[in-house]
């Protein structure tokens, strides 16, 4: 990044923390949306920041997380990246 570059995103090393997390066969399959939500989410946006990032009405993002949840059968946004990460199995695995 530039000193000019104010409002670019600083770099991150992400890729290592959530590389492989969608690819667990304990984790059923997300779709490319839900996925890019999800890692927004795990990023700590809210639903409004990743509607605003993906272009997306808020409610349309939580439609998508509310998918995700059903799939993974967790609770609540905490519970969906503690599952992207690989730190809580989704109670189908368990």
């Amino acid at each position: 990044m530039s000193a000019g570059d104010a409002n670019a995103e600083p770099e991150r090393d992400d890729d290592h923390v959530m590389g492989d997390a969608q690819h667990s066969p304990q984790r059923p399959e997300l779709t490319a949306r839900e996925l890019a939500i999800v890692e927004l989410l795990a990023r700590g946006l809210s639903n409004a920041e990743i509607g605003e990032q993906l272009h997306l009405a808020e409610a349309t993002v939580k439609a998508h997380l509310g998918r995700v949840m059903a799939k993974w059968q967790v609770r609540d946004r905490l519970q969906v990246v503690l599952v992207f990460l690989g730190h809580l199995e989704p109670r189908s695995a368990r």
